[in-house]
């Protein structure tokens, strides 16, 4: 059985209606076949709200299992065939049940990503600490792998 793994996407791009309409419309298109948005390699968000402000694209949800780098490559030429105008993205993830959070970014042909170790905090479910404790164990002990992803900004 897969464990669900919660995401918070922040999308910066020149257009951002157009990629929030997009993505707004894909998600309408995968609900009304009750099924989640396909979002690259053999990824599916389900429950999935897009939004944006300024010049980014907000869009929460949930995937069976976190991203590997592969797959996290994967999202954003996902992105990139959506929106060629794109800028960076943002990828924080929670997986409570293996204890997995950390955070993706990808610029410029670089993807960097941090995440807990060995400090995972424990969770309850009243503690409205939680995300903070998690913030907080990925500042003090976070383990941080970057490599180059072989497409940058200049091959837009």
């Amino acid at each position: 059985m897969a464990n669900w793994c919660e995401l918070e996407i922040t999308i910066w791009t020149a257009n951002p209606e157009n990629l929030t309409r997009q993505l707004q419309q894909k998600l309408t298109e995968a609900k009304e076949r009750n099924h989640g948005l396909f979002i690259g390699s053999d990824r599916y968000l389900f429950d999935g709200q897009v939004d944006f402000s300024g010049r980014s694209v907000m869009v929460f949800g949930d995937v069976k299992w976190c991203f590997s780098k592969d797959e996290m490559e994967k999202f954003v030429e996902f992105i990139r065939q959506l929106d060629s105008t794109l800028q960076a993205i943002d990828v924080e993830y929670l997986e409570v049940g293996c204890e997995l959070f950390g955070h993706y970014h990808y610029e410029n042909g670089w993807l960097v990503h941090t995440f807990i170790d060995d400090d995972f905090p424990e969770w309850q479910e009243d503690d409205d600490e939680f995300y903070g404790k998690l913030a907080t164990a990925l500042e003090k002990s976070g383990v941080e792998e970057n490599w180059e992803v072989g497409y940058g900004l200049d091959d837009v």
